[in-house]
């Protein structure tokens, strides 16, 4: 018998797709820290979920608006047909670049979503919402008659077939879905309907929001604060949750959490309620020293920045160190 070795040919190697390594701020900066990476993923899907009056949709358009910041596409499916455009500006985001679509039902929207993830152009897509569109066979069904579930298995079709999509093109998908309760109330119905789990099961981050108490100027009611529970995170662990300031008229109060931040940390220093930034005197109280920031933006960056830079210090520095193989 021949001794001789036989070559073994080396397998080809799968393929295996970059990661997607890159984040969108969120615009709020304790969400962005909170998250653990910076914001949400491009190339993966978010649900963001929630009541009525939580601030979905002001979430999804601040996340929109730093994707535009950052030199990205965005885009917008408006299936609830009730983008307020003034507000989106005042949000931040530039409603004139920004791709705007009103789906009649669920057939169209998954086929406009799917048309605008394949061309690799945008940053970050939003779907608000999926609990507003009916189905192409709803539609047609008289009225008072059962109306059959059928978008659950679309949507579970569709998430399938864009998942390697996005990842590739590094788009994040926002869509918005209402709170679903009590999930004991609801246990029978996604053990029959397994589709009401798919974007649950494909999504990277989910988010849940919840008004808890209103903010006010004098009497006058100007915005609300939102619980936000970080449900699910393949990037960084679920911390505990966190509260947001919602402007009625501005959206994201971003510039409040920098002072707050600014305070816990120490950079900030309040002295006889005078709030001093190395030496620097913002204002003589915490709403002078946010109107000052927004008037300078240069000086809320470089806060900002101190502030990732200090809390990222600590974090490391309080890592247990390495132990020294044998």
């Amino acid at each position: 018998m021949d001794d001789t070795e036989i070559p073994i040919q080396d397998e080809p190697q799968a393929f295996r797709p970059p990661l997607a390594a890159s984040f969108v701020s969120s615009g709020s900066l304790r969400l962005d820290i909170a998250l653990g990476c910076g914001g949400v993923a491009r190339g993966e899907f978010i649900e963001i979920c929630g009541q009525e009056g939580s601030g979905k949709t002001t979430l999804c358009q601040h996340i929109l608006a730093e994707a535009q910041k950052s030199g990205g596409l965005a885009a917008f499916i408006d299936a609830d047909h009730s983008l307020d455009y003034t507000f989106a500006k005042r949000c931040g985001l530039d409603a004139d670049k920004l791709y705007i679509h009103e789906p009649a039902d669920i057939e169209q929207a998954m086929d406009v979503l799917e048309t605008l993830a394949q061309t690799g152009a945008l940053a970050a897509i939003a779907l608000d919402s999926m609990s507003a569109l009916p189905s192409r066979k709803e539609m047609r069904i008289p009225v008072g008659k059962k109306v059959p579930a059928t978008g659950d298995d679309l949507l579970s079709r569709t998430l399938r077939k864009l998942r390697p999509v996005i990842f590739r093109n590094r788009t994040a998908v926002l869509i918005t879905n209402p709170d679903d309760g009590n999930p004991g109330a609801i246990y029978h119905e996604l053990a029959t309907s397994s589709g009401r789990l798919a974007l649950k099961l494909h999504a990277a981050q989910r988010l849940s929001l919840q008004p808890v108490d209103f903010l006010h100027s004098g009497k006058t009611i100007v915005g609300a604060k939102i619980e936000t529970h970080i449900l699910k995170n393949k990037f960084a662990p679920c911390l505990s949750p966190i509260r947001l300031d919602l402007m009625y008229n501005s959206g994201i109060n971003k510039t409040g959490e920098i002072i707050d931040l600014g305070l816990q940390v120490g950079i900030l220093v309040n002295q006889d309620s005078e709030y001093i930034f190395q030496g620097l005197h913002l204002g003589r109280d915490r709403d002078e020293a946010i109107f000052f920031l927004k008037q300078n933006p240069s000086r809320a960056d470089a806060l900002e920045q101190i502030i990732h830079q200090v809390l990222r210090t600590s974090q490391s520095s309080s890592l247990p160190e390495s132990v020294p193989g044998n």
